[in-house]
């Protein structure tokens, strides 16, 4: 993801599971089912060119028309499959989205 016109923002994530699956159970009981995923939201620190988590004062200073680069990871760390997922991220009015793509 790729964002033009950084100043500050606070990003806010949405993030809806779909299609939920009813517990299983097997000859000797109950088998509990688990949807969980993890997120984690990175930022590319152009200076280094490594992805953090955070940018502090001391780093690189964006200015605006600086493009700046997300990448949003999601894991699914439950014990079944998760047929679909929905990932909402929410950009201040004064940011414009550039790109964004996905990778299954």
């Amino acid at each position: 993801m790729k964002l033009k016109n950084l100043l500050t923002g606070i990003f806010v994530f949405s993030l809806m599971l779909l299609s939920l699956s009813p517990a299983l159970a097997d000859q000797y009981g109950e088998i509990e089912v688990t949807k969980k995923i993890s997120l984690d939201k990175q930022v590319l620190n152009p200076d280094s060119n490594q992805w953090v988590e955070n940018l502090f004062i001391t780093d690189h200073l964006f200015r605006s028309g600086d493009e700046v680069q997300f990448r949003i990871t999601i894991t699914n760390t439950g014990n079944v499959t998760i047929d679909r997922i929905e990932v909402q991220d929410f950009l201040p009015s004064f940011w414009s989205l550039i790109q964004a793509c996905g990778l299954l």
